[in-house]
C-alpha cells in the first residue's frame, strides 16, 4: 500500500532522451547521449490509484534534480513543492530528517549511499588516506640502467588496472629546457649552471606532480624504485652515443647515492638488481605497492613474439547471438585449419598456445597439431540472463539494461554476469604471465582481446570497450626499447 505521493521531476534532457518506466518494481530511469538539447519536464504520480506520467510540468521555471534507484524513485528539486505532503497544503516541519540509505546503481549492479533521495560519495573516494594512499613512485638509479622503461610499462599496468596514474620523466623536463648542451659537459658536479638548471627542472617536475596528486585531495606515500645494473653487456645495449654516454655516467657515478638496506630501512622500496637477476623489498605497505612489486618481479627485457588470436567463426556468430558456448562452423574450421599453416611457417621456437575453457577456442588450437593450455581467465565475457540472445532480443525484452549498455560500455554489467571491468580484474594474471613468458600465442575471444589490447597498446582501461576494434589475429614484438604491432 503507498500512502504518499512520490513527485520526479527531470529536467536539461535533449530530444534523444528515452524513457523506461517498469511497473513491477517502480523504475524510473531516463537516458540521452547528449543533455542538455532541449529543456524537457517530466512528472511522474505513484499512489494507490496507479502510477501517472505527466510531461511539460516546471514549477517556477525551475529544472529539477533526479535520481534514478531501484525501487521507489527519489527526486529533489529546489522548489517547497516536493515536500508537500498529501494531506496538508504547506511543508510538514516536523518530519524526521532523513538518513543514509543504499540504492542499487543500475549501470554497475552496485548498491550506493543516498541520502535526502540524492547519492552521496561514498566512504572509499572521500578525502581520507585508507589502505590504499596515493602513491609517488620514484624511479632511481645512473643512466642506461631502465629507468624510462620500468616507469613506462608500470604506467601502462595500473592504468589498465583502473588505477590513474601519469609518468613525469625530469629528464624530458631538462630536455624541453636547454637546447645548448649536447654533451656529457652538462652533467659535470661542477657545472654551476648546469646544476641550476637540472634543480629548477627536477622542481618543476615535483609540482606537476604535487598538482596531479592534490586534485583529487587524500595523503601522499613514496614508494622508490631503484634500478642497479652491473652488467656491461646490458648497459651497453642501452647506450647509443656510447663514448660521450659513457663519460656522462662518469659524471653521475661521483654524485649518486644508491639505497641503502640499513640507512633507507625505514623507507619503502625495491631494488631490481641486473634487469630481474635479484630483488630487494622493503617495507611494502599497502595493496597498490604490493601489486607493483608483484608486477615488477614478473616483467623482463627478452625480445619476444606474441600473438592474439579470435577462434574460428562459431554457430552462434552466424545468427547474430552472443556468448554460449558453440562449436565452429565449416568456416570457422578452414580459418582453424589456414592459421595453422601460417603458424608453422612461422618456424617460432618454444612457442606456447593458449586457449579459454569454450568449445570454439579449443576447436581452433586443435587444428594446429601442437600442445595447447586452457586457460578459465581467457573465457568471453559473462552476459548473463542475455547470455544466447541477439542484441535485437536485448533490446526488447530488458530495454532499459540495453540503454545503460550503451550508456557506459566499459562499466555496464549484465544482470547476473560481468562487465568490461570485471573482465580486466579477471584477465590481470593473463597479462602478468604473458609479461613472464616469451613467445605465446592466445586463442581468445571477442571482449577478452579487447581488453589485452588495450593494455598492449597502452590505453586506458574504458577504451577496451568503447572505442577498439579487434580483427581476427595480431602480432606484438617486444624488444627492450621497443614495442611493434603486426595485423
Amino acid at each position: 500500500m503507498l500512502e504518499r505521493r512520490v513527485r520526479m521531476f527531470l529536467g536539461h534532457y535533449g530530444n534523444s532522451a528515452r524513457l523506461f518506466v517498469r511497473l513491477g518494481d517502480l523504475f524510473f530511469c531516463v537516458y540521452t547521449k547528449n543533455p542538455p538539447l532541449a529543456q524537457l519536464h517530466w512528472r511522474l504520480d505513484v499512489s494507490e490509484q496507479g502510477v501517472f506520467l505527466h510531461r511539460d510540468w516546471v514549477v517556477n521555471d525551475q529544472p529539477s534534480q533526479a535520481v534514478f534507484t531501484r525501487g521507489l524513485p527519489h527526486a529533489h528539486t529546489h522548489t517547497e513543492e516536493s515536500t508537500m505532503d498529501d494531506n496538508s497544503g504547506g511543508t510538514d516541519d516536523s518530519a524526521p530528517t532523513p538518513s543514509r540509505e543504499l540504492t542499487q546503481n543500475p549501470l554497475k549492479k552496485i548498491w550506493m549511499p543516498c541520502k535526502n533521495g540524492l547519492p552521496e560519495k561514498p566512504i572509499f573516494q572521500r578525502r581520507v588516506c585508507m589502505t590504499n594512499c596515493p602513491t609517488v613512485i620514484v624511479t632511481v638509479g645512473l643512466p642506461a640502467r631502465g629507468k624510462t622503461y620500468i616507469s613506462k610499462k608500470l604506467t601502462r599496468y595500473l592504468n589498465w588496472i583502473g588505477v590513474p596514474t601519469k609518468e613525469f620523466n625530469v629528464g624530458q623536463y631538462r630536455r624541453e629546457c636547454v637546447k645548448i648542451y649536447k654533451s656529457f659537459e652538462f652533467f659535470r658536479p661542477d657545472n654551476e649552471e648546469g646544476l641550476k638548471i637540472r634543480k629548477q627542472c627536477a622542481s618543476a617536475a615535483l609540482n606537476d606532480v604535487h598538482q596531479y596528486l592534490t586534485g583529487d585531495g587524500g595523503q601522499v606515500a613514496v614508494f622508490f624504485v631503484e634500478s642497479v645494473c652491473e652488467d656491461p653487456d646490458v648497459i651497453a645495449e642501452n647506450i647509443v652515443a656510447v663514448e660521450d654516454f659513457m663519460k656522462r655516467i662518469k659524471c653521475y657515478e661521483n654524485s649518486y647515492q644508491p639505497l641503502d638496506e640499513i640507512l633507507d630501512r625505514e623507507l619503502s622500496f625495491i631494488k631490481i638488481i641486473d634487469v630481474g637477476r635479484r630483488y630487494l623489498v622493503n617495507r611494502v605497505q599497502d595493496h597498490i605497492q604490493s601489486r607493483i612489486v608483484y608486477y615488477l618481479m614478473n616483467i623482463h627485457i627478452t625480445p619476444r613474439s606474441i600473438y592474439l588470436c579470435r577462434h574460428g567463426e562459431s554457430d552462434l556468430n552466424v545468427k547474430g547471438r552472443i556468448g554460449g558456448d558453440s562449436g565452429l562452423t565449416p568456416r570457422g574450421k578452414e580459418f582453424a585449419r589456414i592459421l595453422g599453416q601460417f603458424i608453422n611457417s612461422q618456424d617460432i621456437s618454444d612457442l606456447k598456445v593458449w586457449t579459454s575453457q569454450m568449445k570454439r577456442t579449443i576447436q581452433t588450437a586443435e587444428a594446429l597439431g601442437v600442445p595447447y593450455e586452457q586457460w578459465k581467465a581467457l573465457n568471453e565475457i559473462d552476459a548473463g540472463v542475455c547470455e544466447e540472445l541477439m542484441y535485437e532480443e536485448i533490446q526488447q525484452r530488458y530495454p532499459l539494461e540495453f540503454a545503460l549498455r550503451d550508456q557506459d560500455k566499459y562499466r555496464y554489467r549484465y544482470p547476473k554476469g560481468e562487465s568490461y571491468e570485471d573482465l580486466v580484474q579477471r584477465l590481470e594474471p593473463v597479462i602478468m604471465e604473458l609479461e613472464r613468458q616469451e613467445n605465446v600465442l592466445v586463442i581468445c575471444h571477442q571482449a577478452v582481446m579487447r581488453c589485452l589490447l588495450a593494455y598492449f597498446l597502452d590505453k586506458s582501461a574504458g577504451t577496451s570497450a568503447n572505442s577498439l576494434t579487434s580483427g581476427c589475429y595480431c602480432n606484438y614484438r617486444f624488444s627492450a626499447d621497443s614495442f611493434k604491432v603486426f595485423g
